[in-house]
This record gives C-alpha cells, sequence and structure tokens, in this order.
C-alpha cells in the first residue's frame, strides 16, 4: 500500500488526501495535482507555468530559471507568485497579459477592476481594427459589454458576495459580458438581498429585486443563447415563492 506524506514536514497521512486540505499535524494546506500531493507554491507553480506557457510559451525549465535569477538577486527564494509578477510586469502589455495580471490580483483578493478595464482597452483596439478591416459598422462594438470574467475572477466575485460586499460584486458583474455565469453570479446576490429585505419586511424591495433580475436577464437572453446555446439561470422555487409572497403582502396592504 502506498504511504503518503505531508509534503511540508515529510509525516505519513492518516488517509489519502484527493483534493484542497489542511494537514492537523503541521497546519498547513495540502494541495492535489496530478495525483501527487504538493504544497501551495508547488501547487501555485503548476497551474500558473501552464497559463504562461499558452500565452508566452514559458515552460517549467525556464520559470525556475527566472526564479533562480531572482533569488540571487535579492539573496532568498523567491515566491512563485513573485515570479509571475515579474513575468507578467515585463511582459509587452496586450489583453492576454492584463488578463492574467487581473487572474493573479484576483486570486490574492484584489480588486481586479483596473487590469479588467486596460484588457478591455485592448479588446476595443483590436475590435476597431476588425471594423475598419471588414467595413462593419462601429456601433456593433459597443453591443457587447467588453469584458470577460475568467475562472479565478469569477471565484473572487464569489468571495465578495460571501462577504456581503455586494456593491464591489456587482459593479464588476455589470461590467463584463452577460454570460450565464456572470448572470447567474448576479441572481445570488439578489436572492440574498431579497431574503434580507423581506426581514424587514420590505416587501417593494424584494419584487425590486427579484424582479430587477428578471428583466435583466431578459434583456441579455439572446446573448447568452448566442454564445453558449444557454439561457439565462432563472430563479429557484424558493426565490419565486417569495416573490409572489412579496406581491400578495403589496397587494393586502393596497385594499
Amino acid at each position: 500500500m502506498m504511504a503518503y506524506k505531508c509534503p511540508y514536514c515529510n509525516k505519513d497521512l492518516v488517509e489519502p488526501i484527493t483534493k484542497k486540505k489542511a494537514y492537523p499535524f503541521c497546519g498547513r494546506d495540502i494541495y492535489v495535482r496530478s495525483g501527487k500531493l504538493v504544497t501551495e507554491d508547488e501547487s501555485f507553480t503548476i497551474d500558473w507555468v501552464e497559463k504562461l506557457n499558452l500565452v508566452l510559451g514559458i515552460n517549467r525549465k525556464e520559470f525556475e530559471k527566472i526564479r533562480a535569477d531572482l533569488s540571487s538577486k535579492f539573496g532568498l527564494q523567491t515566491p512563485a507568485r513573485d515570479v509571475v509578477w515579474t513575468i507578467l510586469n515585463k511582459s509587452p502589455k496586450n489583453a492576454q497579459i492584463y488578463s492574467l495580471m487581473a487572474d493573479l490580483l484576483a486570486e490574492e483578493d484584489k480588486d481586479p477592476t483596473d487590469l479588467l478595464i486596460e484588457v478591455a482597452k485592448e479588446e476595443k483596439k483590436l475590435s476597431r481594427k476588425f471594423i475598419r478591416k471588414t467595413q462593419k459598422d462601429e456601433k456593433d462594438l459597443f453591443k457587447v459589454k467588453p469584458i470577460f470574467l475568467s475562472h479565478s475572477q469569477l471565484a473572487y466575485i464569489r468571495r465578495l458576495s460571501n462577504k456581503r460586499d455586494y456593491e464591489k460584486a456587482e459593479k464588476l458583474l455589470f461590467m463584463s459580458e452577460p454570460t450565464p455565469a456572470v448572470l447567474d453570479e448576479l441572481r445570488k446576490i439578489c436572492s440574498n438581498k431579497a431574503w434580507e429585505a423581506k426581514k424587514q419586511e420590505d416587501w417593494d424591495r424584494v419584487v425590486e429585486l427579484l424582479e430587477g433580475y428578471n428583466k435583466y436577464a431578459e434583456e441579455n437572453k439572446e446573448y447568452c443563447l448566442k454564445i453558449v446555446s444557454q439561457p439565462p439561470p432563472c430563479h429557484t422555487k424558493k426565490d419565486l415563492d417569495l416573490l409572489n409572497l412579496a406581491k400578495e403582502k403589496l397587494l393586502s396592504q393596497s385594499n
């Protein structure tokens, strides 16, 4: 039987680990990559070398050489995150680089808005070139919202929502392309805020929030179907029941 050891302290694990988990003995998070138990730094390195390879052609060997040079320069082992920042900061800027920088900020729970705006600017430049080349109406450029949120950026928004920082989360969501994933995050926020309004018996607010999402989803239904052949997410039965209750309350108040 294979022995599983902590990648930090090398002590035997009581049971196999198949996903991220804190090891009680040393209290550090153990990650799983390709069936192997690795440290946080190693998991980050594996994930980001894959991204850097796709965009910049940088492989693991080149990544480690850059890390070694930085470590030699500063006299200590350079964390993988600092290596990635160095690579991205020194790279010629385009939409892909700005998007990766936004990913890195989002993973660190830092606001990536400014970098996402730079992504949008770069994509607009490319779109304008395309429009001039194909002689399309430039108005078509602004029919679709410019920012596409990556998995890391959506995860950051979910963490904002979990902390009830709805204003910042909604700002990013309304700036982005209205994909089903984006609309689902908006739906969840509207649901959370509606249930908070219910506690205050603010029935007007409940209706405003839940029907407001329905309106926004309907406005972007065609886009969702065109991009991913999937309609916007609908309210849950629980939320629909809350909406009906709010309407009944308002009706009874008016009579």
